[in-house]
């Protein structure tokens, strides 16, 4: 069956789009974190942008990676598909089923915004994958993903406790991994904006690519005509729609959040400062105040 990977910027709704595919039967793993998304396929994208020498707030360094480099993650991440690590996503039933998490024969999927960069490997090894890229206006975007990464860094410079086991693990080891707060561009509302340019820009390389068959969403449409986006998201990937799914759907749908930075002074200041922006006005952001008047 043909994978559905989920693409698109952090804080897009990516996760909301998980619920409604959820809803409508697709398998999204049995190892779910938070914000949906499978830590098996995780600690991949992870891994493959480390290698790169880039990370989720700064994937432009997986934009380089020559052919040998995408030949090697192409064995490498085949070969653990097939290895017991699978049971992380697919649970103990289906792992003893399916030796290969490419041998599932029903709906299924990931969503992680990461898949947006580490796609060309991906369709290397899933080529008859779907994709679904969900994008949302910047300014919520940037409000959104500010607030939670202050909140990350509150957490780290409130507790005096936390940052001496910190400095006691750096004085004993230098971890390969990120173990202090630090997506300092995130903090920043024009290097989140740009950010967001980058994985705009990014998904919609993927999605215009050759042999791709994609499906474009706006978080916002999603929000005002819930019926008509779940019918593209069930029509695309082949599901059938029930009206207990679209009960269930339209109870997850807050149409507050619909360009909620309007009642913000601070947040409008900052969408007129970028209002003319290319990509801003590409995916049709360019005139919410108008709409909203």
């Amino acid at each position: 069956m043909q994978a559905i990977i989920v693409i698109g910027m952090h804080r897009s709704g990516t996760s909301l789009l998980v619920k409604i595919l959820q809803e409508l039967g697709v398998f999204m793993g049995m190892d779910l974190e938070h914000n949906s998304e499978s830590k098996f396929f995780i600690e991949v994208n992870e891994w493959m942008l480390n290698q790169a020498g880039a990370s989720w707030d700064n994937p432009e360094n997986f934009n380089y990676i020559p052919g040998d480099f995408k030949a090697t993650m192409v064995d490498i991440i085949d070969g653990r598909i097939k290895s017991s690590k699978r049971r992380k996503y697919l649970g103990r039933h289906n792992s003893s089923k399916y030796r290969s998490i490419k041998d599932l024969d029903f709906s299924w999927g990931w969503k992680d915004p990461r898949n947006t960069f580490t796609y060309d490997i991906w369709k290397e090894i899933f080529p008859q994958a779907k994709i679904i890229h969900i994008h949302r206006n910047p300014v919520d975007v940037v409000s959104s993903l500010m607030k939670r990464e202050e909140a990350l860094a509150s957490t780290f410079a409130g507790n005096p406790l936390y940052r001496r086991v910190k400095k006691l693990v750096f004085a004993q080891k230098l971890p390969s991994h990120r173990i202090l707060y630090h997506p300092f561009r995130c903090v920043d509302a024009h290097g989140t904006f740009e950010l967001w340019k980058e994985y705009v820009a990014k998904a919609l390389e993927v999605t215009s690519g050759k042999n791709v068959e994609s499906l474009q969403l706006s978080f916002e449409g999603l929000l005002e005509m819930p019926e008509t986006a779940i019918k593209q998201i069930a029509d695309f990937c082949s599901l059938k729609t029930e009206t207990n799914h679209q009960d269930f759907i339209s109870r997850l749908i807050d149409g507050s959040r619909k360009y909620a930075f309007v009642n913000d002074e601070k947040l409008v200041t900052f969408y007129n400062q970028i209002k003319n922006d290319e990509q801003v006005l590409a995916l049709g952001y360019g005139n919410i105040l108008k709409e909203r008047a």
